[in-house]
């Protein structure tokens, strides 16, 4: 009796990258990328500086393994990027062969509500979704 394990593999790996809690990872054609902060439990503030880190795990058999490419962050709601809103870039996204990268963007004024970040270089990875609101004394 043959199994078929690729669709089994398939969903065990979906099952671990959709309970990460830290870490939404996509795969480029230089490597793989993975959004640190912001996840689920951050909340951010109008108008206030936050970080946005990321680390990505470059792939060394890639021909573009040594070039500089640029980035941008932008602001994404419903997993659709928001391309009224720019958060920072263009930047230079590479910056070691075990790219520990991080960027300051400040929270524009937006409706309160769940919001995801999108970093876009090679691939296009979003952050898992957080919470952006409003102080009620402004």
């Amino acid at each position: 009796m043959k199994f078929a394990l690729a669709p089994l593999a398939a969903l065990v790996a979906a099952m671990f990258v959709n309970a990460s809690p830290v870490a939404v990872i996509s795969q480029g054609p230089t490597g793989l990328t993975k959004i640190l902060t912001p996840n689920h439990s951050f909340k951010w503030e109008v108008g206030t500086v936050q970080t946005v880190s990321w680390i990505w795990d470059r792939d060394p058999s890639s021909p573009d393994y040594t070039a500089d490419r640029r980035a941008a962050i932008w602001l994404s709601k419903n997993g659709e990027v928001q391309y009224d809103h720019l958060l920072a870039g263009p930047f230079s996204k590479w910056y070691a062969p075990e790219s520990h990268g991080s960027q300051t963007v400040t929270v524009p004024d937006v409706r309160p509500g769940l919001y995801s970040i999108t970093l876009e270089g090679f691939n296009a990875t979003k952050s898992q979704e957080f919470l952006i609101f409003r102080n009620s004394r402004h």
